[in-house]
């Protein structure tokens, strides 16, 4: 059984996110084809999405966070992309299911739009408030798929003390 100080340990060092970095940046099998070039691997990242419909090279832009690997999460919304039963998860999947129904064709590139440092400050994740801050501040507005959208803290359960106790800990 863990005592007390253990896990305020545990959870200070997942709050403040001392991660020690890793060297690779990248492992996909192809580095030359990396959707966001050989940087896939970056974690606590604010990601940008362009989607570019073939027939009418309409833009639209999409922004969103990941505190996992970009690569993870990239899998996610290619799911979204590819299986109709995902096709309301996000704005960007919204958007790819209705280029599709209307027989176009799309292209989609991916790059990192912002990095953030440490995962909590002033009792709100930096993350997700560094997600909010560029959706605000996004100069084309009009470009962006999920401009008036706004979600809670997805990562916020995840720092507090009680995710982190084992189910036959007592803080006694």
């Amino acid at each position: 059984m863990r005592n007390v100080s253990s896990y305020i340990s545990g959870h200070n060092r997942n709050v403040i996110g001392n991660e020690a970095p890793t060297d690779r940046m990248c492992n996909c099998r192809k580095p030359d084809e990396c959707e966001l070039g050989n940087e896939c691997l970056s974690q606590n990242i604010v990601y940008k999405s362009i989607v570019t419909t073939v027939p009418d090279d309409t833009e639209r832009d999409y922004l969103g966070c990941t505190a996992d690997k970009c690569k993870n999460r990239r899998g996610g919304h290619r799911q979204d992309s590819n299986h109709r039963e995902f096709s309301k998860r996000t704005e960007l999947a919204k958007h790819i299911w209705s280029i599709k129904d209307s027989g176009k064709t799309y292209t989609q590139k991916w790059e990192i739009y912002e990095r953030v440092r440490g995962r909590k400050v002033g009792g709100a994740c930096k993350l997700c408030m560094s997600e909010k801050l560029a959706i605000l501040d996004y100069p084309e507005q009009d470009r962006l798929l999920n401009s008036g959208h706004m979600e809670k803290c997805v990562h916020e359960r995840k720092y507090m003390l009680e995710y982190h106790k084992g189910p036959s800990d007592t803080l006694d």
